[in-house]
């Protein structure tokens, strides 16, 4: 089975491509990830474009700051952004940057399902 993302606009297509682009060009980038409603089919002209760039942890941890002023200035410059930003109320590219580690936090009672192991008496939350 294939995935597609899949664009409400031209527009919001043609953003998206420039983002990829941009970001696959740049060696500590490990990953361009789509997510949100494009990836789903629940994208509308007023959608923005959610991407996630996966970096090496070590060059999150020293680079990232540096890593999104190149963006924003790249971003400004760029007229497939400009276009992509009057198509519709929040059409733009909303970017995120993860070293891709996850370090989960205790959770309360209040973070999900409580599911009880009968057998060892104990909890675990969803």
């Amino acid at each position: 089975m294939k995935f597609m993302p899949t664009y409400p606009t031209k527009m919001h297509e043609k953003a998206s491509i420039k983002t990829v682009e941009y970001f696959q060009q740049i060696q500590s980038v490990r990953a361009i990830i789509l997510t949100g409603s494009t990836t789903h089919g629940g994208a509308t002209k007023d959608s923005c474009i959610d991407i996630f760039i996966l970096l090496r942890p070590k060059d999150y941890s020293t680079k990232s700051k540096t890593f999104m002023k190149n963006w924003a200035d790249y971003y400004e410059s760029q007229k497939e952004f400009k276009e992509l930003f009057r198509v519709g109320a929040y059409s733009e590219v909303h970017l995120s940057l993860t070293d891709g580690e996850f370090h989960p936090k205790p959770r309360e009672f209040t973070s999900g399902l409580i599911i009880t192991n009968h057998r060892k008496n104990s909890k675990n939350y969803l």
